[in-house]
């Protein structure tokens, strides 16, 4: 069973973060709000259950991605801004699809390794044992852009080789 400790958690939240700044400067108009990743490693069964997920999986390990309305209405917004002039359609859609799967795999980048090439797919179920104590998998949110991931544990074996 792996606990992370505190420095530990801080540079995996600092490889994340890196990876969605490149995200943010790749892909939003304007000057958007910081966007400011936190990591828990507390994570809530319910909160994550009967939602829509893209789930990026390779050797190295996996990352789930919380894809439902909100999220996606978040991230549009996060994209475009704020002006009334964007109406949802076909258009916008794809954009907002290519923005959460780049998003998605710099996230995935950063994490595991860019010769970890990940296999996507949407899920509505997590694996059970992601939520059990000591499992090693945590939790990234930046609420301002839309973005609530799970990594599992393979996540430190990638931040262990670089030491």
């Amino acid at each position: 069973m792996y606990v992370p400790d505190g420095t530990a958690l801080e540079l995996l939240r600092r490889r994340a973060q890196a990876a969605l700044d490149t995200w943010v400067a790749e892909w939003t108009a304007g000057h958007p709000l910081p966007a400011v990743l936190t990591v828990n490693t507390a994570l809530d069964h319910e909160a994550w259950q009967g939602h829509t997920c893209q789930q990026l999986g390779a050797v190295d390990g996996d990352l789930w991605l919380r894809a439902n309305v909100a999220d996606r209405a978040r991230l549009a917004q996060w994209i475009f801004g704020c002006d009334a002039r964007f109406a949802p359609g076909e258009v916008l859609e794809e954009i907002v699809n290519m923005s959460m799967q780049a998003r998605a795999e710099e996230l995935h980048a950063a994490l595991f390794g860019e010769s970890s090439l990940p296999v996507a797919e949407i899920v509505t179920r997590l694996p059970a044992e992601l939520f059990q104590f000591g499992s090693g998998a945590v939790e990234m949110v930046c609420s301002s852009c839309g973005l609530r991931a799970i990594v599992d544990a393979g996540g430190w074996r990638t931040l262990v080789s670089d030491f």
